[in-house]
């Protein structure tokens, strides 16, 4: 049975999106297996490779398969569904893409900022005359006002792009926005639209369902909404809500997608969690790719973070030049300022020592740590402010002590766990 894009349905991304959160590790025998799972479930739509796209590794993260084999690998395992990638022009060459479709590529993604679309002209073209089924995805598309966005939407369907995309690349839209800039694209083009969330303002499912309220019938997700940033909207989750509120997706079991998000993605989630600089980011509007230069603007003018990412979204929520930055850093609150406008707010303190069992019986509870977890790592805290390095060095240490003494028990032959003496300096 054909693919029409104008029936509300989800293109699944949790091997391309998802893979920002692994480092791209995504290996080839990964890609076969969720693949297969998920075309067994009725996923139609399966967006496999390189979080960035075609020909970003190893120039944007060495990934753990080339994009010929992750193709392979994708179809391997699909009878059914539709295997495509992300494709952004300048990062990935017209050879790149030939490439990808000779080892058995199907629809192609092709991104580029909002106000870069005439960049996508040749892509477009030619990735048609492949026999590929086109989406154009405009990136950081709230960064131009809905109307103009209109004009650039009629621009990329007179390339030949069969769906557009509104890409919300920072996680900072609301429900009504989106409905406005997907009603943009339909009041001058009659053609499928899609709509590709982000996660950082806890908005990505609502902003999905506002999106096909205004008439899209294309929403990314992953699964357990695992992807860049602070994530996506989550698989299992929009399965159940399409099928109750438009009757979409009927083939498909929400149970199941609980179930394989549980089985397949949860275990590479734990020991990972949102912070509050995806939030700030999220609320200027400005993408994660530029998180590292603020942070290190930051750091080195004393500035606070987040003050920091705010002044850059009221200046240019689509390039961080360094002149925006500058302008950004001088309107900045220094983390000085902040730091005494606050007080000390710290609610944890660290035990004295490894014999304070009280001390860590109380921070293990607020942590949600074993407490011989808290009571090892009691002489690495440099201070009575319990930071998150130390933390992540207090779980990932109860853990590897508990596979130890599991693998004691069933009779495997390991090595010792970790000396538990090294000196931390938080």
């Amino acid at each position: 049975m054909p693919l029409d894009l104008k029936q509300v349905q989800i293109l699944e991304c949790t091997l391309r999106d998802g893979s920002y959160l692994i480092d791209f590790q995504f290996t080839a025998d990964d890609t076969t297996r969720l693949t297969r799972a998920l075309d067994k479930l009725g996923m139609r739509l399966i967006e496999v490779g390189h979080g960035v796209g075609i020909a970003a590794s190893p120039s944007k993260g060495r990934a753990a398969a080339t994009d010929v084999e992750y193709v392979r690998a994708a179809r391997a395992g699909s009878k059914n569904a539709l295997i495509g990638m992300f494709c952004i022009p300048g990062i990935a060459t017209l050879d790149d893409l030939k490439a990808c479709v000779d080892a058995g590529l199907q629809f192609v993604r092709i991104g580029a900022n909002v106000d870069a679309v005439a960049q996508t002209e040749e892509f477009i073209g030619e990735a048609r005359k492949m026999g590929l089924l086109v989406f154009c995805n405009f990136m950081k598309s709230y960064a131009m006002k809905p109307e103009a966005f209109a004009s650039v939407a009629r621009i990329s369907a007179d390339f030949g792009a069969q769906c557009l995309y509104v890409v919300d690349s920072a996680g900072g839209m609301m429900p009504d926005e989106v409905k406005h800039y997907t009603q943009a694209i339909l009041d001058v083009v009659d053609m499928p639209v899609g709509f590709h969330s982000h996660n950082n303002l806890g908005l990505a499912v609502a902003n999905s369902m506002a999106a096909i309220d205004a008439g899209a019938t294309i929403v990314d997700t992953t699964l357990l909404g695992m992807g860049r940033s602070s994530g996506n909207a989550p698989t299992e989750t929009m399965v159940s809500l399409l099928q109750r509120r438009y009757g979409a997706c009927k083939d498909m079991d929400p149970t199941l997608y609980v179930e394989l998000a549980e089985r397949a993605v949860a275990p590479l989630m734990r020991n990972r969690w949102d912070d509050s600089m995806k939030t700030a980011l999220g609320m200027a509007q400005v993408h994660s790719m530029y998180a590292p230069k603020i942070e290190r603007a930051a750091e080195e003018a004393g500035l606070n973070l987040y003050s920091l990412i705010a002044e850059v979204g009221r200046r240019d929520m689509l390039n961080l030049s360094d002149v925006v930055l500058e302008k950004a850093s001088k309107a900045a609150a220094s983390e000085q300022k902040v730091s005494e406008l606050l007080g000390d707010v710290s609610l944890v303190e660290a035990p004295v020592d490894a014999s304070d069992l009280a001390g860590a019986v109380l921070l293990a509870r607020k942590l949600n740590l074993p407490v011989h977890a808290v009571l090892v790592s009691a002489d690495k805290f440099a201070s009575v402010e319990v930071t998150r390095a130390a933390v992540e060095i207090a779980t990932t240490e109860a853990k590897l002590a508990d596979l130890h003494e599991q693998a004691k028990f069933q009779g495997v032959d390991v090595q010792s766990p970790p000396d538990r003496n090294i000196r931390f300096s938080a």
